[in-house]
């Protein structure tokens, strides 16, 4: 039967002495021990290693964590602090202990040195106990957090023609609308959220999306089969693709650009029909509640055609419903539906029975300069806008593979890479790329708290 050691941790206070004693023994410290910080805190340390490493061992950091409270996990190393009421009782505390001075920090304030980490760890724990000591404790290291107020500028040298995901001067100035998306990174870059791309199909062995997509819950609803890539190679089946790359493009891989948020999953959702037809509404009912525990965020960059009013059929409307209450374990799914294109015609979103359904987060489109853009359909149902591109300002994004997608065209080497994108006049431009965007920040906003329900993240893009 093995005792259990008690662990005291103290801080220094101010005059007093710390003192850094090293210890002569190598024997394992208890698993759990309690030291002085000055409160007393109790930690649980890594299991010590067999008895021949534990010997050779004569150096190096242990691994703890705290038992309760908010002390950080850390690590202890081969050095205690000791603080001492009376600096004249140090000796007879070292006396035959694997301990020696090795910094006397202030007059009763000492750094001592052991044999290895486990050692300092049991001699501090020992100290913390005895009568007259202040402090003792490992001398530890703590992960770090730096509060920059920006993330890195990725390596993608296309960033910087991303003015949708910052439009800033090199001094922060804003020069235009932007989604601020290296402010958010340093916090996270959508880790743990899955986006489903509805769409044309993705083209899923692009550089930019392999890796996003791999182990992601993929389905062609047109012939019930994991292959949802593009029915053709050519410009009108790019659309999905072009979607994904603004919504999660692998960053930080010295290729073309970074989606917002770059370290999601992409699940690509095909629900087109080899001519180009959508899929019946059965199979519609069955694309919203696909998945639901893995899918985060839907993103619906497509509507029906004309100005007059439709919406989803009453078979689509219980597959929607179910997405909303039941999916994400009841908080539901985060469906992003494009705002539309038709303002020249005289569209309105509030027309749409898909755009107006309270529980989406509808998006309209702005240009380079902040207005809404020319063709964004208006209405009262559009919850946010986000940059969708324009004539002169079109969209960086993800293509078909070479030759076969909205950039039909040939580039010289070294930069073949770059039939792979769509950029400048053959830019992607609509609110289909603003809710790709905006699918982007939702993961983001999920990943940093995924018990966040519909209404939450709603009010939050609001916000």
């Amino acid at each position: 039967m093995t005792m259990g050691w008690m662990l005291r941790a103290v801080w220094v206070l101010p005059g007093a002495t710390l003192l850094i004693l090293g210890a002569g023994s190598s024997a394992a410290a208890p698993a759990r021990l309690t030291f002085r910080l000055p409160q007393a805190v109790t930690f649980e340390l890594e299991p010590a290693p067999g008895p021949a490493a534990a010997r050779s061992a004569s150096s190096g950091w242990v691994p703890a964590r705290p038992l309760r409270g908010s002390a950080p996990a850390c690590e202890f190393g081969d050095r205690v602090a000791v603080q001492l009421d009376s600096p004249t009782s140090l000796p007879g505390l070292l006396e035959r202990r694997p301990l020696r001075l090795a910094r006397t920090v202030t007059s009763n304030l000492f750094v001592l040195q052991a044999p290895d980490a486990r050692t300092a760890a049991g001699e501090a724990d020992r100290l913390a106990a005895l009568p007259g000591v202040v402090l003792s404790y490992p001398v530890m290291r703590r992960a770090v957090d730096l509060h920059g107020a920006y993330a890195p500028r990725p390596n993608d040298p296309y960033f910087y023609v991303q003015w949708p995901c910052e439009h800033r001067l090199t001094n922060g100035t804003i020069v235009g609308p932007d989604l601020n998306v290296r402010a958010a990174w340093p916090v996270t870059r959508g880790q743990g959220v899955t986006i489903a791309v509805a769409d044309s199909g993705v083209e899923l062995e692009h550089v930019e999306l392999v890796q996003r997509a791999q182990g992601a819950p993929h389905h062609n609803f047109s012939d019930g089969t994991t292959n949802a890539v593009p029915w053709a190679g050519t410009a009108s089946w790019a659309h999905g693709t072009e979607v994904a790359g603004l919504a999660l493009a692998e960053a930080d891989n010295g290729q073309g650009l970074a989606g917002v948020a770059p370290a999601s999953k992409l699940a690509s959702w095909l629900i087109l029909d080899p001519s180009a037809a959508l899929v019946s509404d059965e199979h519609l009912m069955e694309a919203y509640t696909f998945s639901p525990d893995l899918v985060s965020v839907q993103n619906h960059s497509w509507g029906i055609p004309g100005d007059i009013q439709a919406g989803p059929t009453p078979l689509e409307q219980i597959g929607l419903s179910q997405a909303f209450t039941a999916s994400r374990g009841g908080r539901g799914v985060i469906m992003v539906r494009s705002g539309g294109n038709g303002r020249a015609v005289g569209d309105s979103a509030d027309d749409n029975g898909y755009a107006s359904d309270p529980r989406v987060i509808a998006v309209a489109a702005v240009g380079v300069q902040g207005r809404a853009a020319a063709y964004s359909s208006p209405g009262a149902c559009l919850l946010v806008a986000a940059p969708g591109g324009e004539t002169g300002a079109r969209l960086f994004t993800t293509d078909l593979l070479g030759t076969r997608g909205a950039n039909f065209l040939s580039y010289p080497p070294p930069y073949e890479y770059l039939s792979d994108y769509a950029f400048d006049a053959l830019g992607f431009t609509g609110t289909s790329a603003a809710a790709g965007l905006v699918s982007g920040v939702a993961a983001l906003v999920l990943s940093a708290n995924p018990d966040l329900a519909i209404r939450d993240v709603q009010l939050i893009l609001v916000l």
